[in-house]
């Protein structure tokens, strides 16, 4: 916002190349992550999966980089977060053997963590989470 004020309040040479530039930069980010995130979920990559019988997160190329059996987890953690421009909650797996997964759910995903905290309760118990 700065640079293009800058760009109205100065009127450099070229004024139009360079707001198109400025405008155009964060432009194409956005749109990179978008398309990336839209394609990582439809190759299921960094997904979490929910199952009956407990929970599984891949990796940035599909591959399961861990999973937990509901008899394995001892607590679940759930941790809120909400700012101006993202809400996410974070919920932590803590095992019996003491190892430690996180799982981040942006707001968005709702339904998700709904599901997510019934299998907890159900699995490991209202004491548990």
């Amino acid at each position: 916002m700065v640079l293009l004020i800058g760009l109205v309040v100065m009127r450099p040479d070229n004024a139009a190349v360079k707001a198109a530039i400025v405008v155009g930069i964060p432009l194409a980010v956005y749109g990179i992550a978008f398309s990336w995130r839209r394609l990582a979920g439809r190759l299921g990559m960094c997904q979490c999966y929910l199952r009956e019988d407990g929970v599984t997160v891949t990796d940035l190329f599909g591959r399961v980089r861990d999973a937990a059996a509901w008899r394995d987890i001892a607590t679940v953690k759930e941790t809120n977060s909400a700012g101006i421009l993202m809400a996410f909650r974070r919920f932590e797996f803590q095992r019996h053997t003491g190892h430690q997964s996180a799982v981040i759910v942006l707001s968005i995903h709702r339904a998700f963590a709904r599901d997510l905290i019934r299998l907890a309760n159900e699995k490991i118990g209202p004491s548990g989470s």
